[in-house]
């Protein structure tokens, strides 16, 4: 970000013109596709407004949603018959508690391969 401010600080021979404004007008010249990268982040603002405990609290209320219906699926006798799904719903949920845990490993071996690596992960 200091380089960027630095760059509108260096002005150029004609007025109104920085080294910013240079760079921007040559960007477009050789390839105009990198000035459409903000229509690519539309989705950024919308996830800075989610608030990590939301998210957290919500996957335990799915977890505990998880076991209820297996165990209404085992009082009622399909558990053979809707076992896939529930054994796909567990997947999934598990996968999400990775990738919630994963920010907050300090081991890069956590990151790169998987938080069960990660000795200080809570999952």
């Amino acid at each position: 970000m200091a380089s960027l401010l630095r760059l509108m600080d260096t002005k150029a021979n004609r007025p109104g013109m920085d080294l910013l404004h240079f760079v921007a007008t040559e960007a477009e010249r050789m390839e105009r596709g990198l000035l459409d990268f903000p229509s690519k982040l539309q989705h950024v603002g919308p996830a800075s407004r989610i608030v990590e405990q939301d998210v957290a609290q919500e996957l335990q209320g799915l977890a505990w949603r998880l076991e209820g219906a297996q165990a209404g699926l085992e009082a009622l006798g399909l558990r053979a018959q809707l076992g896939p799904f529930i054994h796909v719903a567990e997947a999934a949920l598990g996968e999400v508690r990775i990738a919630l845990a994963l920010p907050r490993c300090s081991t890069s071996t956590a990151r790169t391969r998987s938080a069960a690596a990660c000795r200080s992960c809570a999952l």
